[in-house]
């Protein structure tokens, strides 16, 4: 995919208008090389510390920079490093960057110094993925759980387990290999309490993580009775007329989600279907779709111009273990608001917003705390889809040795488990699978 013996640069920050700029380098010497001859400076730099530096083009001089070098392998590719921070804006990093490619230097694929830390085993592949999901995350569950996968959360408890097994497979295969004078056998009990032991270690690592493709914010559903401004509040709380609003009864038929950040708290918001009793099967469709969304929200927004406690008993059974929020709406309609009923709005005059959304604010808080308290690992498809293949495998296994014994065929079965554990950390003999986690990356990282 990438060639790893020339000496790469790329822009490491966001392109644009900014009061800075990090162009980045990683290769061998001829990185120390490029140093000296656009600083013009005699030494090579000292590793890890910062040096004010005039970066020139022959004898003119583009910008005044800070450079920091860092030594292989104690850099984030394991190979020669060098930063250069400039001033921000297009211009200078392009002369900076051209100028680098000029001498010799080539332009850096998406994915590429995180390619080369995965080649030279900085990181295994579950951190690489990791750091690219970080760069994308848009709220705190995600990016908690991102970094912790790429402090080697996920790494370490896989690897224990790899490492059970193949301790476990290098006295088997001595058993194969020599007489039973010459060797201590693991014995019937000792093989399945392995076996066993590394079922409940995955299995363990399964119910402490929690996998979804996409949307990891805490979801919000407002639910309603039609025509009791559910829509209505939805577009005041989005700030936008994303939904129909109409007097005709049951206009929303299907769900609309909008992404709302309120005091550095982000959350999905979902517009859905009035729940009634009716025989228009496209209402039904979205009634049903209701339901479901209720059962993926984690908070329930139950609102009603009249008592939304109703609509709390008529959803109840729903509800397991969800926040659910009051709300009242069409208070400009009241001379007063009963407390009893719960938080009063009137979506026609903004009166009671600035509440909800606080309100919210703290419920979403508070449920991705919960996400903290219960989950420790957050596991991409292809990550679950692997640990969940291990599960079979390793039941696989410890069924057929329960039922001959053999332990021929038990090797061949560790073997194939611990190509799954490649599989999910270093899967050398699958290029395809590296290529596409890779080319997913942005430049410069």
């Amino acid at each position: 995919m990438y060639k790893t013996n020339d000496t790469i640069v790329a822009l490491a920050t966001v392109p644009g208008k900014a009061a800075l700029n990090v162009v980045r380098l990683s290769g061998n010497e001829f990185v120390l090389k490029l140093y000296k001859t656009i600083t013009k400076k005699r030494e090579f730099p000292k590793a890890n510390f910062a040096h004010l530096c005039n970066v020139y083009n022959k004898a003119k001089i583009i910008d005044q920079a800070v450079c920091v070098f860092y030594k292989s392998p104690k850099s984030f590719t394991s190979e020669h490093m060098l930063e250069i921070s400039t001033h921000g804006g297009k211009v200078i990093v392009q002369q900076i960057i051209g100028l680098l490619l000029d001498l010799g230097a080539r332009q850096a694929s998406p994915g590429e110094f995180t390619y080369r830390a995965f080649i030279n085993q900085k990181i295994d592949l579950s951190q690489a993925e990791a750091i690219n999901a970080a760069i994308s995350s848009s709220n705190q569950i995600s990016s908690f759980y991102h970094i912790n996968s790429i402090r080697g959360g996920l790494s370490k408890k896989i690897k224990k387990t790899q490492k059970t097994i193949i301790e476990a497979l290098t006295i088997i295969e001595h058993e194969l290999d020599f007489n039973e004078e010459e060797i201590d056998f693991l014995g019937e009990q000792k093989i399945t309490e392995i076996l066993q032991s590394v079922y409940n270690n995955v299995d363990k690592v399964l119910d402490s993580s929690f996998f979804q493709e996409k949307d990891t914010n805490i979801r919000v559903a407002i639910v309603g009775v039609p025509n009791s401004g559910k829509s209505s509040l939805f577009n005041l709380i989005v700030g936008d007329n994303r939904a129909i609003v109409s007097k005709i009864k049951g206009t929303t038929r299907d769900t609309i989600e909008g992404i709302i950040t309120y005091k550095n708290t982000d959350f999905t918001l979902v517009d859905t279907a009035g729940i009634r009793k009716t025989k228009d099967s496209l209402e039904l469709l979205g009634i049903e779709k209701t339901i479901e969304e209720i059962k993926k929200a984690s908070i329930v927004i139950c609102v009603d111009d009249k008592d939304p406690k109703k609509i709390q008993t008529k959803i109840k059974k729903h509800l397991k273990n969800k926040e659910c929020l009051l709300v009242l709406n069409k208070t400009d309609l009241f001379s007063s608001v009963p407390k009893t009923k719960g938080l009063g709005i009137s979506c026609k005059t903004g009166s009671g917003k600035r509440g909800l959304l606080t309100l919210l604010s703290t419920s979403v808080q508070k449920n991705t705390n919960e996400y903290f308290k219960k989950y420790s690992l957050f596991l991409n498809k292809r990550q679950f889809l692997i640990l969940k293949e291990l599960l079979r495998g390793v039941e696989k296994a410890l069924k057929e040795y329960k039922n001959n014994k053999d332990v021929v065929v038990l090797a061949s079965n560790l073997r194939g488990l611990l190509s799954l554990f490649d599989d999910l950390l270093k899967p050398v003999d699958n290029q395809k699978i590296i290529n596409n986690i890779f080319k997913g990356f942005c430049v410069g990282k």
